[in-house]
C-alpha cells in the first residue's frame, strides 16, 4: 500500500427488530410455569438498549437490501436501490420496531426442544 493511500471500508448491519426481555420472561413463565426465576434488575455496566450504529456513523449510512451499509462515500451506480438514511439519529434497539409478545411466543414454540 502506498503511504497516502486510504483503505475504503464498509460494513453492513441487518435491519432487525428488537425484543423486550420482559416479554421473553413473561412468555417463558406462561409456557413453562414458575421456574423460580428471580428479578435482580440491571447490573452495573449493563445497558437497556443496544446501539448498532451510533450518531457519528449514521451520517455515512445507507439503506440497501434490508440492511444498513456504513461507508463514507458511495457510488450509487454500484448499488441498485440504495438510499441515504436521513430519518435516524442512530440505529439502536430503542428506535426500531419491537417484536410482539405473540411473535416471541411463536419463537419459543418453534425452537423449543422436542
Amino acid at each position: 500500500m502506498q503511504p497516502n493511500q486510504a483503505i475504503v471500508q464498509k460494513f453492513f448491519v441487518p435491519k432487525l427488530r428488537a425484543y423486550s426481555l420482559q416479554d421473553v420472561a413473561d412468555v417463558a413463565k406462561e409456557l413453562l410455569g414458575n421456574t423460580g426465576q428471580e428479578i435482580i434488575g440491571i447490573g452495573s455496566g449493563e445497558k437497556s438498549h443496544e446501539t448498532l450504529i451510533n450518531r457519528d456513523e449514521i451520517r455515512n449510512t445507507w439503506e440497501h437490501n434490508n440492511m444498513c451499509m456504513v461507508k463514507e462515500s458511495i457510488d450509487q451506480k454500484e448499488y441498485t436501490g440504495i438510499k441515504k438514511i436521513k430519518h435516524l439519529e442512530s440505529y439502536s434497539s430503542d428506535n426500531v420496531k419491537n417484536i410482539s409478545k405473540k411473535r416471541t411466543k411463536q419463537f419459543f414454540v418453534i425452537y423449543a426442544p422436542k
